[in-house]
């Protein structure tokens, strides 16, 4: 089976082999477009892990969680919790392990956040690291992640070149960030100095904390579990 792509040809290979092809051809100081005659190759259930972004009945999906299956007669199935790229919606599916999909890799593009679009609310606004071109974002893909945003904030893009070049999720350049605590509950006398509370920091996100955390402290956040990492010192 081949099938051509610009002045190659691609013979299909084994899931192995692929792999070797595409990371000794991504090292590689000539061909540097070569990887891309690998987007859209066929790949098994039982090769996914969390993370993968594939196409699955006309949607772009992502891999959130996995779970290997087996029933009662020894059948064994992949239970997925899939997320739509585009609408950002949820959905779970049972695959068998030879059931096959069609990877998508994704370009990442370096990018530092602007601020929204002026001329579409619905649009924000990011500078390529690499090129320095204006690249719009729609604000569903970050969702209540867009809390986060501020101006300078690096992300990382990713854009699948099959979609016109739209960008389709995103991930964090730095998983953490400060943000000042501008309210927060007063501790009980009579409580032991133990256990969380929920204070609100300056995006108005709420964050379950310690008890020795005050009103006007400045904390690290991990903005991908919305979680308290560590106070910081002044």
């Amino acid at each position: 089976q081949r099938r051509v792509r610009g002045n190659f040809t691609c013979v299909a290979l084994t899931a192995k082999k692929r792999f070797v092809m595409i990371h000794l051809f991504r090292k590689s100081a000539f061909l540097p477009n070569f990887q891309k005659l690998f987007r859209g190759y066929k790949i098994n259930a039982n090769e996914l892990k969390v993370g993968t972004v594939f196409s699955w009945k006309d949607k772009l999906v992502e891999v959130e969680k996995i779970q290997h299956q087996r029933t009662g007669r020894g059948i064994a199935h992949m239970i997925t919790e899939l997320r739509d790229l585009r609408t950002g919606s949820k959905l779970n599916h049972r695959f068998r392990p030879t059931e096959s999909v069609e990877n998508v890799e994704l370009d990442i593009v370096p990018s530092t956040y602007q601020g929204p679009s002026t001329s579409d609310p619905s649009m924000l606004l990011f500078q390529s690291k690499d090129t320095y071109e204006t690249i719009e974002v729609p604000e569903r893909i970050f969702g209540e992640k867009s809390l986060y945003l501020r101006e300078g904030t690096e992300v990382l893009l990713n854009i699948w070149e099959e979609s016109s070049s739209e960008p389709v999720s995103f991930k964090w350049s730095n998983h953490s960030s400060t943000w000042e605590v501008i309210d927060a509950p007063l501790k009980d006398e009579g409580s032991a100095n133990t256990g969380n509370k929920l204070v609100t920091i300056e995006n108005g996100k709420m964050i379950k904390v310690p008890h020795h955390v005050k009103k006007g402290d400045k904390i690290r956040v991990n903005m991908d579990r919305d979680s308290f990492e560590s106070k910081v010192d002044e």
